[in-house]
């Protein structure tokens, strides 16, 4: 009548990051490169991992009634260096594209749990469910975040394209566009629903959480 269940799982990521995909000429037409064409940096990177680890238990009373608890906890980490090009090509030379980098360093833990009693009855002969139960969740998050609008003495051509030069994070964070975000949400919760069989094909669902 008592089952426990455990588990983990880890996800590992190392890409070469390209958000913007290939731009339009000045005119509104597409450009006339291949659509595998790459024009960011070749230092582009982003790597992220995220770690989760949950739990939870049920336990049967009896054939209608049921009490779970669950836990979760889940570590994300993204490091993140990366340029890209914007603007409209001018469709005889393939300039006019402004080359941008970005630092990203986010960090974030989230733990939840969650507490539930979920039951049966019979009434006017029909069977209807309550379910009534508490949540909590706590997230932090640790993130930093640089730019640079316009790298210096690069003009991107999209006919002949060559990895920009990488700024340093120095430069980038000593830009305008750096920010730094330190926060916490915490969330608790009771809530309830209650499905009511008014008839063989019609359930009424009342329920709220606070």
């Amino acid at each position: 009548s008592t089952v426990i269940g455990v588990g983990a799982s880890v996800e590992d990521l190392h890409s070469t990051p390209f958000f913007g995909g290939l731009p339009r000429n000045q005119n509104g037409s597409g450009v006339n490169v291949s659509r595998s064409t790459f024009y960011g940096a070749d230092w582009n990177n982003w790597n992220n991992k995220q770690v989760t680890y949950f739990a939870d238990l049920t336990h049967d009373f009896n054939a209608d009634w049921r009490l779970k608890v669950a836990g979760s906890y889940v570590r994300e980490t993204n490091d993140m260096l990366y340029a890209f090009s914007r603007g409209a090509v001018n469709e005889a030379t393939g300039t006019c594209l402004h080359a941008r980098a970005y630092l990203f360093d986010f960090e974030n833990t989230n733990k939840a749990i969650d507490i539930n009693l979920t039951g049966k009855w019979q009434a006017f002969g029909r069977e209807h469910e309550v379910t009534v139960g508490a949540n909590a969740n706590d997230l932090k998050n640790d993130d930093l975040m640089a730019g640079n609008y316009n790298i210096p003495l690069f003009v991107p051509n999209i006919y002949d394209p060559v990895s920009p030069p990488r700024p340093s994070d120095a430069a980038l964070l000593s830009n305008s566009y750096a920010a730094y975000t330190d926060g916490r949400i915490r969330q608790n919760g009771i809530y309830g629903v209650v499905r009511y069989k008014l008839a063989a094909p019609l359930t009424a669902v009342v329920g709220g959480r606070v």
